[in-house]
């Protein structure tokens, strides 16, 4: 693979102005956009390249570290480095912007799977559950091993369904799924 990716290398549909990609990265990011609004186009270039970096090779992965490390503020060096880094070492669901499309579709359909198997076993949180949950601990006035599993139960749900909503909030952005050559 050569060359550096840009912008519109990315798998989404960017307003056309520079402060509106800028906006939206940000968003996807996770980051101020107060701290990416006076970086322009070295902001969007190195916010395209954190994006694409797990899919780099070597030689990109050193030029994209250049192109955030051209940028003046340097706590928004330090962020973007964090999420390149993160996403392409440590682990890649930490920033479902650096997924495929296969993968968050892969991820997506297990999630689902986890979530609806849990309903038909009857595992999941609800109202009446907590109701019941906060009388045993009451009644108790401990929590028991059989309470503990249930906390444990419920916040593997909770934290699917979070997961699941990050990834459809990520697809619906690909609103088109539209694949970039730097993410094979």
């Amino acid at each position: 693979m050569t060359g550096m990716p840009a912008t519109k290398d990315l798998p989404y549909r960017l307003p056309t102005t520079t402060t509106e990609q800028l906006r939206e990265l940000a968003k996807i990011l996770d980051l101020p956009f107060a701290m990416v609004e006076p970086t322009g186009e070295k902001g969007l270039a190195a916010m395209s390249v954190t994006i694409m970096y797990r899919h780099l090779d070597r030689r990109q992965r050193y030029d994209a570290m250049q192109v955030i490390h051209s940028l003046d503020n340097k706590d928004l060096v330090n962020r973007l480095q964090t999420k390149a880094v993160d996403t392409a070492l440590v682990n890649k669901r930490w920033g479902v912007w650096s997924m495929t499309n296969e993968e968050l579709l892969e991820d997506q359909e297990f999630l689902e799977l986890f979530q609806e198997i849990g309903a038909l076993i009857g595992v999941t949180f609800s109202a009446s559950s907590l109701k019941d949950f906060v009388r045993e601990v009451g009644r108790n006035r401990r929590i028991t091993k059989g309470g503990m599993a249930t906390i444990v139960i419920w916040l593997s749900f909770a934290s699917s369904y979070s997961r699941l909503n990050k990834l459809e909030a990520e697809l619906d952005r690909r609103s088109e799924l539209r694949d970039s050559p730097f993410y094979q």
